[in-house]
């Protein structure tokens, strides 16, 4: 159960910090706008820790470390 807690929390903050890197609005952190370039490179960056999160969720979920319930909600999370 305290695992299951701990990647739970890994997996809020790594999913808080995608949403701060890949805000949409063609923007960067400080507010000058970013060139076509840069949104497509943050975008494929952002899809790119995605899709390992996915990948990393599916490994515990398969090494039985994530019981079903927090996968379902990890997915739900993720989409």
């Amino acid at each position: 159960l305290q695992n299951s807690y701990l990647f739970q929390v890994e997996f809020e903050n790594r999913a808080a910090a995608l949403e701060r890197s890949s805000n949409g609005n063609g923007t960067a952190e400080d507010g000058s706008s970013l060139d076509h370039d840069e949104q497509e490179e943050r975008r494929q960056t952002a899809k790119r820790k995605m899709l390992g999160n996915i990948k990393f969720i599916g490994e515990l979920g398969k090494l039985e470390i994530l019981s079903e319930s927090i996968l379902h909600r990890c997915i739900r999370v993720s989409f």
